[in-house]
């Protein structure tokens, strides 16, 4: 078999960044490879075609573990395929060259010159992250996490219109070979979003990376004790930028030498920083005084030696194609804290790792802890590496050149389908089942935002972006409704994804607005919030109002999490009640004398959670308020879910707290308080105080749910007071998620 094996960009690249690194060992074991016949191509922009390779792209393919090779004496001539040849491009060519006189070029072109030359093309698919995770932000943010720019920028339209026309021309090829089933199924998704005929795709087969790292034997892990005065050390290695995640890597860190300053911890990062992200690494490694480490770009042998000495590696990135860090800790023999989803779930499921969600600062945290504390566990996870079965870069190349092969690709994709044993486990009640992503282009924006005299929509640069100094002069409170989706039944945990100064109001309905679900009033972006979807609908909808405290807003997208409801078929009926609202704790604000640096003492995960012995010291006394909501006419029942010690003041009011409602002392949180309207409560607040013997309270949710007419107020109670053990767990899912 003839393989003409594309290097056009990769040849002016002497860095070892991700797609090189594959590009390089690839060759290495295609050119040695009995059978195969490998030459090494690129792009002519002057002819137009694919031709042979010069030596100095040649010299630079063989950096890093790549193959030395000659320029046959055809080199920047056209190659003359005959029947059954291949093009296997493992690159992504219309990346970045670092020779000026070999320009990038795009995926079309070169496919639709292979197929005038009757040259199967195929290609290594790693991604096309930039069409679904955003970066950015305002100047002086410190979390910038999936958020865009003010204003996006010149090359970020272009990054996206380039890799929007690389992923269209995917269909294009005959046989697509992604580097992860994530990707694959990713690829397949957009493709088919973006009007590509699911029956008229190329075959896609996934075929994971190898964990080998060339060049260095697979270490075998033995456990040694920590001793107690012992330095321990972490290593994280990869570009840091925003959707890497190795700011909130930083800041959980940070949270866990703040609590456990017995520990002697220390946190290497090694890699270029993203410019946009490099303020606020700076200011992080500088608050650590000197327990975060900047390393920028290293050789290989002082990587070798940092993840050598380090107790494991952390790469809890939100998203990758494969996650090529995670597998090679794995190899050099060190576990590591991983992203408990997409491509990195997929290698973790072999074991030695310790995944985590990604986006929850607590757990990033919670897991370093483990990993620094957990003897046991830390043991068992040498066990899995050393356990583990290891595929080299030799078996991969084989793998693709049976792929390759005529006539065999369907084979390939049932023979290289997961197994039984290797897929995750079916999800138990309770963890995360499917995902929902909505994008910003998902939604709908009011007519009112997009009038003639305005010079832009609420809706650019990827997100919907609200500015009160531009926009709130238009009569339009909705900024934002849709997408009107169709959603199975069982709970979900939403989360949007940007970057929020001031509040913002958010309902959740489904059919019309027929079906109620919830409605919070949010001062940050990134807390959970959880549903009941009682039965499947057609069309589901959020809709997001501005406030008169809102000041800006920058919405990139909402990611859902389905979870299973076997087993608790009481706790999804709860949706059906009239009209309940469910507000998290992270719905309700919390007074500034309880902040501490940039957290506030009060805030425990999704909770708000005060102990006398820990907040004593405090003199304000209001520990919760809000979630000023709209109620209409009628009598409510409003149940605090959590638990409280000692009592508590509740203060029931409207407008901002110029009308008191109800004001009573609360001994505890397990009879629902009844609240009667003779008219509409604006603004609707619930704040809550401590007395002189309120010794501890946690506050998860908030349930506030219209009492039908006819309802007795008693029966109500005493039926709430039954169901506690129920509403215990609506909390912990409120709390957990």
């Amino acid at each position: 078999m003839r393989i003409f094996y594309f290097v056009h960009i990769t040849g002016t690249d002497s860095g070892i960044s991700g797609v090189p690194r594959v590009v390089r060992n690839l060759a290495r074991e295609l050119a040695g490879m009995v059978g195969v016949e490998f030459v090494p191509v690129c792009w002519r922009h002057d002819f137009s075609a694919i031709v042979h390779a010069e030596q100095r792209l040649l010299d630079n393919l063989s950096r890093h573990g790549g193959p030395a090779l000659s320029a046959s004496g055809k080199a920047r001539q056209p190659v003359e395929p005959s029947p059954g040849d291949w093009l296997l491009i493992a690159e992504v060519p219309h990346l970045q060259s670092h020779f000026a006189d070999y320009a990038s070029v795009h995926l079309d072109e070169i496919v639709g010159y292979a197929v005038q030359a009757g040259l199967k093309a195929a290609i290594v698919f790693h991604d096309i992250l930039p069409l679904i995770f955003g970066v950015g932000g305002k100047a002086g943010r410190i979390f910038v996490e999936l958020s865009p720019a003010e204003l996006s920028s010149r090359s970020q339209d272009a990054e996206q219109l380039a890799f929007s026309r690389y992923a269209h021309a995917t269909a294009l090829v005959d046989l697509v070979l992604p580097v992860s089933q994530t990707a694959g199924d990713t690829l397949r998704a957009w493709l088919i979003r973006h009007g590509c005929r699911a029956e008229r795709l190329p075959p896609i087969a996934p075929c994971l990376l190898p964990e080998e790292v060339f060049g260095e034997g697979r270490v075998n892990p033995l456990y040694r004790p920590q001793r107690d005065e012992e330095r321990i050390e972490f290593v994280a290695i990869g570009f840091v930028s925003a959707q890497k995640n190795q700011l909130m890597a930083m800041a959980a860190f940070l949270d866990l030498i703040e609590r456990r300053p017995d520990l002697d911890l220390y946190l290497h990062l090694v890699g270029l920083i993203d410019p946009q992200v490099a303020v606020a690494a700076s200011l992080m490694a500088k608050r650590a005084k000197g327990r975060i480490v900047l390393h920028g770009r290293l050789p290989d042998a002082r990587i070798r030696e940092l993840t050598r000495r380090s107790r494991a590696t952390l790469f809890v990135s939100l998203g990758e194609g494969f996650g090529l860090p995670v597998a090679e800790s794995l190899w050099r023999g060190k576990p590591c804290l991983s992203s408990n989803s997409g491509s990195i779930a997929e290698i973790a499921r072999g074991g030695g790792c310790l995944p985590v969600n990604p986006r929850s600062l607590d757990a990033i945290s919670s897991g370093i802890e483990t990993l620094a504390t957990d003897a046991e566990r830390y043991r068992e996870l040498l066990q899995e590496i050393a356990a583990r079965s290891f595929k080299t870069w030799d078996l991969y190349a084989r793998q693709l050149v049976d792929a390759l092969a005529s006539g065999r690709v369907a084979d390939f994709i049932e023979r290289n389908a997961p197994t039984a044993a290797e897929r995750l486990p079916d999800a138990k009640a309770g963890e995360r089942e499917a995902v929902l992503l909505i994008l910003a282009e998902d939604w709908l924006i009011p007519d009112a935002y997009s009038a003639p005299n305005r010079s832009r929509s609420l809706f650019y640069g990827g997100a919907i972006n609200y500015d009160a100094e531009r926009d709130a002069a238009v009569d339009e409170q909705t900024l934002f409704f849709g997408p009107y989706i169709p959603l199975p039944a069982g709970r979900y945990s939403v989360t949007l994804d940007g970057e929020l100064e001031g509040e913002l109001r958010l309902s959740f309905t489904a059919e019309g607005g027929s079906l109620h679900l919830v409605e919070t009033t949010v001062t940050f972006l990134g807390a959970p919030i959880v549903f009941e979807l009682p039965r499947a609908v057609e069309r589901f909808e959020i809709v997001g109002a501005r406030t008169p405290q809102l000041r800006s807003l920058a919405l990139r997208c909402a990611i859902g999490e389905l979870r299973a409801c076997r087993g608790e078929p009481e706790v999804a009926k709860a949706a059906d009640k009239p009209s309940l609202r469910l507000v998290p704790a992270a719905g309700m604000r919390t007074p500034d004398a309880y902040k501490s640096g940039h957290r506030n003492r009060l805030r425990d995960g999704a909770a708000i959670a005060f102990d006398l012995a820990s907040h004593a010291g405090v003199k304000e006394t209001t520990l919760f308020f809000g979630p000023y909501i709209r109620l209409e006419t009628g009598r409510y029942s409003i149940r605090f879910v959590g638990e409280l010690q000692g009592s508590l003041n509740l203060r029931l009011t409207r407008d901002h707290g110029r009308d008191c409602l109800r004001e009573l002392i609360l001994s505890d949180f397990d009879a629902p308080v009844v609240l009667e309207l003779a008219e509409p409560a604006n603004n609707f607040e619930a704040v809550g105080a401590r007395t002189q013997d309120t010794r501890a309270m946690r506050l998860e949710s908030i349930e506030i749910a219209a009492v039908p007419d006819g309802a007795e107020d008693d029966d109500k109670g005493r039926e709430m007071s039954k169901n506690k053990t129920k509403g215990s767990l609506l909390a912990r899912v409120l709390g957990r998620a």
